[in-house]
Parts: structure tokens; sequence; C-alpha cells
């Protein structure tokens, strides 16, 4: 870790005493104490045109009860300070524990408290008009992936590429039906802050974008079978979609489109991640990440299976499939 110059940045929002690291979370984000309490500090959090609308957002948020960091603004008004090479920004810090920390533990219950929560936390996302964050492109993102990864070598030690276009081949005509809103855009476990059992809170909303809202459903799966694949039981994880899917559908929809993209999104995150890792050099990380993407694809009827159980719940063709497992 680079030294962050606690002093200065202290001084930058007029702290009386010098704020003292508790955890470097992942090299850019901090928690700090104070001598009125915790803070999060950032270090280059967001790109400059887009820091405004994501303050804008979380106002939003906020203001229809969803507990998200707020920025701390410095004395002169300003959300950031430069000090060096780098901009600091200042947030609250959220009381909770990360999701992350008891995923290995995952049950129904509490697959069923974040589909609810999701469901209505991204109700509240469609309607925020207001904040005009980019369209991100998922399906671009994907491709240049796959065409970046087989440059460096014409297949990868699971599968080559035909496999890849093969597995992929229906999204391409999926995708551009799926709706589009404003999503979390890195909706793990790990930016997700519970309490007493129940979600509390969200934080890290630096890859917020206009993108297919079935992305952060996506992500959580994707977080819990990397879990248990680390395991040994990714099959485990297959159990659970059932149940997130059902609390989600409590107050929000998706549509069938929706549920067939899922096992190629949650692909597409793997495969995303295979890239940043094989770019990054993280030879072991990279392996890891294949081997789960290589379960996905060779477990896709599986997968479209249980994503389909709860469709009853958000539509009214009740007599098209089986309900959900705990009904």
């Amino acid at each position: 870790m680079s030294r962050i110059p606690f002093a200065r940045i202290s001084r930058s929002w007029g702290l009386r005493k010098k704020l003292r690291l508790v955890e470097d979370t992942n090299n850019r984000a901090f928690i700090v104490r104070s001598d009125v309490g915790l803070y999060v500090l950032k270090r280059d959090y967001s790109k400059e045109k887009t820091a405004e609308e994501l303050r804008r957002l979380s106002s939003f948020l906020l203001d229809r009860g969803f507990n998200v960091p707020v920025a701390i603004f410095t004395p002169d008004g300003r959300p950031d300070v430069k000090i060096g090479k780098h901009m600091y920004s200042l947030f609250s810090y959220l009381e909770g524990e990360k999701a992350d920390k008891s995923l290995s533990n995952a049950n129904p219950e509490m697959a069923f408290e974040f589909g609810s929560f999701t469901g209505k936390f991204h109700l509240c996302l469609e309607t925020a008009s207001a904040v005009t964050l980019p369209r991100s492109n998922l399906l671009r993102t994907l491709s240049s992936s796959v065409r970046v990864l087989f440059s460096k070598a014409k297949s990868m030690s699971c599968f080559d590429r035909d496999t890849l276009e093969s597995f992929f081949s229906d999204f391409y005509s999926i995708y551009y039906c799926l709706p589009v809103q404003i999503v979390h855009g890195d909706f793990h476990p790990g930016n997700i802050i519970i309490k007493e059992g129940r979600v509390s809170g969200v934080i890290d909303f630096e890859y917020a974008a206009r993108e297919v809202k079935v992305l952060d459903i996506a992500y959580l799966v994707a977080s819990v079978l990397t879990e248990f694949h680390r395991m040994g039981a990714p099959s485990l994880a297959l159990y659970l979609i059932p149940y997130f899917l059902d609390g989600y559908c409590q107050s929000n929809t998706l549509s069938v489109e929706e549920r067939k993209s899922i096992v190629y999104i949650l692909a597409s995150i793997l495969l995303n991640q295979l890239y940043v890792f094989t770019v990054d050099g993280k030879r072991d990380e990279a392996v890891f990440v294949e081997s789960i993407l290589k379960w996905v694809i060779d477990s896709k009827a599986r997968i479209m299976e249980r994503t389909a159980l709860t469709y009853l719940q958000s539509k009214e063709h009740l007599d098209l499939l089986p309900a959900s497992p705990h009904h």
C-alpha cells in the first residue's frame, strides 16, 4: 500500500485530530477513525464526470429510506481533495457487517432476504430519472474480453473460442430485449451491509450505471457460486437461486428473457474477471475463475432450470412452471 497522507487529509477536512487507519479494505478504500467516529476514506473514487451524479444518486436513495454512504464535504465545500497524484474523498461509515463475511453460511432465509431487498432497491433505482449516469454495455465488454483473451493464446485450458461463442450465441439476441435502468453495477455481498440478519445498507456505487437490471442479480449469484466453488460444492449454490428470485419477485418482476439471461450474464461476469486477472498476471486467480466459468458452461441447463422455478411469482402464468421449493 502506498503511503496515505493522513495529516494533510485531516487538515483538508478540518478535523482536530489526525485520522488513523483502522482497516485497508482494497487498497482504494480505507476505514479510518477520527476523534468523533469512523469514516471511509476513498482514493481515486470515481471519474470527475460521474462524481456529482453519484452524489446525487446517494441523496436520492437516502431521501427514500435506503442507507448509503454520504459524502463528507470539506469546510470550503469540496467533496474531494487532490494530494500528490491522488484524489481523496471522505464518506460516512455504515454500521454493520459486510455480507461476504458470512457467505459460506448462506441459507434459504439469507437468500430470500437478499432477494427481497434487491427487488425494492431496484424499484427505487428505476425511478431515479433525474440521475444521468452513463449507459454501459455488458455485451461489448464481453466481446472485448474474449478478443483479448484469445489474442494471448489460441485457447484456454478449459475450452476454446468456439465453445465460448456457442455458449453465448443466444445471449446476443436476448441482451437488447432486457429492461435497462440504473443499477449498482458491483452488487456483490462485500458491498452489502447486514445488521441483525437483515440487509441494512449498500456501499460502493463507483460502478453504478444504466445497464440491464438483471446484472445486479447475476453479481449476487456469481459471488455465492464463487464461495461454494471454493468450498468444493458449487452445486449447493443452485439450491439458493430460487429463494433469491422468489424474494426479489415479492415486490418486483423478472421477464422470461431476464430469467434466461442470468446464466449468460453470470458467465460474462466471470469471463470479465478472468480477463482482468489474466492481464494483471494473476495466474492463480485466473485459473480459479476459469474453473468456475467451465462449471457454469457445463451446468447451463441446470442453472436455467433454477432461474425459472419462481417464474410464477413474477408473472401470471401460474400453470407453466412448478412452485418455488419452500411453498
